[in-house]
């Protein structure tokens, strides 16, 4: 296999408050591999903190083009349930793509994604509040859809062949669940 430098890149990955020493760049074929703070790979973007800032930002501006789109069509004079099949189809696909890997936010990214149902659910149900419109469009909130997901993916995980999944082995149940130890630990 031969490496692309101009496809590949380096993305340096540290918590430490210091710098033991410079890294020096990567080099294929004497070419210098860029290096960048955060990078899309199967269309999740991963930064060098680890946190899905980035992320949660590139799929806000996604959806809310589509947003748009969607108060477009409610203007034109489009049927609720027309409006919520859009909204189904094309908008929250786009916030859930992928969802098992970034699912573990923090409150305030939590909210932030929330506010876009929260938007599409204003304008298909107008002077509604969000938990009545959740009840009448028989929608559920992204939060604990992203909680059914990251379910459903574990449970396929934990039921999965070892040979054909080399992953099924990380969610098998632990064995020694009420297993004593002697360790000392503190407990404060």
């Amino acid at each position: 296999m031969k490496l692309n430098p101009k496809k590949c890149k380096e993305m340096m990955i540290s918590f430490l408050q210091y710098d033991l020493q410079p890294i020096h760049p990567i080099h294929i074929s004497g070419t210098l591999v860029e290096r960048v703070s955060c990078y899309k790979l199967l269309g999740v973007i991963v930064s060098q903190d680890l946190t899905w800032n980035s992320h949660v930002d590139y799929i806000l501006k996604k959806a809310n083009s589509r947003l748009y789109a969607l108060r477009q069509l409610k203007k034109a004079g489009l049927a609720r349930h027309d409006l919520l099949q859009i909204y189904c189809s094309l908008i929250r696909p786009c916030i859930e793509y992928a969802s098992p890997v970034w699912s573990d936010l923090t409150q305030n990214l939590i909210n932030i994604i929330e506010s876009v149902q929260k938007r599409a659910l204003r304008s298909i149900f107008p002077s509604t509040s969000y938990e009545v419109a959740l009840t009448q469009s028989g929608l559920e909130t992204l939060e604990n859809r992203r909680v059914n997901a990251c379910q459903m993916f574990a449970d396929k995980m934990k039921s999965a062949d070892h040979i054909n999944n080399p992953l099924s082995t990380i969610f098998q149940q632990n064995k020694h669940k009420n297993c004593e130890h002697n360790y000392n630990l503190r407990t404060t």
